[in-house]
């Protein structure tokens, strides 16, 4: 049921359509971080937060929901170290841990 190598809903075409776009711009925010571009990196976490929060409140089960919104807020918070300039906190690493990790790819919320 994995659309890509990442977020993982139920096979449902509006639910796929999400999946795909969040994967799409989870991609692309960790690019930007990789290279170095942290103000492109900063909104493009911050709006894939917006988009995961304003959609997700109806999308899946009530677990599903609940992770999502917790990655909502983990993209916050690497957005906000982005705009400190901080090095403590969310880092790149854990970004691409969380879209990595087997709870993602599984399906398994």
């Amino acid at each position: 049921k994995s659309f890509s190598a990442g977020f993982t809903m139920p096979v449902d075409s509006a639910l796929r359509t999400l999946n795909v776009e969040w994967n799409r711009q989870y991609d692309r925010a960790l690019e930007l971080d990789k290279w170095g571009q942290m103000e492109e990196a900063r909104q493009a976490y911050t709006k894939l937060a917006s988009h995961i929060e304003s959609k997700s409140s109806s999308a899946g089960s009530k677990t599903q929901r609940a992770y999502v919104a917790k990655l909502a807020v983990c993209l916050r918070m690497r957005s906000n170290v982005l705009r400190a300039g901080d090095s403590h906190g969310v880092t790149l690493e854990n970004m691409s841990t969380i879209k990595q990790s087997e709870r993602l790819d599984s399906g398994n919320y």
